[in-house]
């Protein structure tokens, strides 16, 4: 696989973990009443359309959304893509920044 078709390849799949972590909050609508960003750049966030396939969420925003959902989506799938595995350490989540 070339180096262009790896990356538009790891982009969708981090754009679909980005779809599952919206549905799981809820979808667009609560998603925005969540975190910083409105519906519209949220959805473009989800969007497989080539116009949007540059267009991912910032990290705050998904640190927002995650805590939202009760579940690291992007980040494990970030962790995964970068050869590791991401680890709830029980202390730690009760002490997870609110947003």
């Amino acid at each position: 696989m070339t180096t262009l078709a790896s990356r538009a390849v790891k982009g969708r799949m981090l754009k679909e973990r980005t779809g599952e972590l919206l549905a799981a909050v809820g979808g667009l609508e609560a998603a925005a009443s969540y975190c910083r960003v409105s519906k519209t750049q949220l959805g473009r966030y989800a969007s497989l359309s080539p116009a949007d396939a540059d267009t991912f969420a910032p990290i705050d925003v998904v640190r927002c959304l995650e805590t939202a959902a009760g579940q690291p989506i992007v980040t494990e799938h970030l962790a995964a893509d970068a050869g590791g595995a991401f680890v709830v350490i029980p202390q730690a989540r009760a002490g997870a920044a609110i947003c």
